[in-house]
């Protein structure tokens, strides 16, 4: 029996694996979240699913899997793509989404008073570029 459900395991990747190659995204998540459901570990399913999140819009769901990736799998290869992905994941979202500059100052209190322990003294002022 568990032949069988190798067998399953490995159609079900191919399918997933044959519907990001067509870039038909949520097929490929269905696909290979099926395969996982069975074969938690099996890292060619989780990289392309990974991947096929990330094309169908589910950015930090994908993060997330990638990070899984680098950090447990043992298959070189497969550690490799998923850092190449999140350098290029990060590398996107900085071009897309900049974080705006930031100067902290103290608000000056009109009364000498001891400072607060909440942080409310403090302001953030957006710099305005030149």
């Amino acid at each position: 029996m568990p032949d069988v459900t190798e067998a399953a395991v490995a159609e079900l990747v191919d399918a997933g694996v044959l519907a990001y190659r067509n870039r038909d995204y949520k097929a490929a998540i269905i696909h290979l979240q099926h395969a996982l459901d069975v074969e938690h570990r099996h890292w060619r399913a989780k990289i392309y699913l990974a991947m096929s999140l990330y094309h169908g819009g589910e950015c930090f769901t994908a993060y997330r899997h990638l990070v899984f990736l680098r950090d447990n799998c043992p298959e070189p290869e497969i550690c490799a793509k998923a850092e190449a992905a999140l350098a290029a994941m990060n590398a996107e979202m900085a071009v897309k989404a900049p974080m705006p500059e930031m100067t902290c100052t103290m608000k000056k209190p009109v009364l000498p008073l001891p400072p607060v322990e909440d942080g409310s003294d403090i302001e953030w002022v957006k710099n305005e570029r030149d």
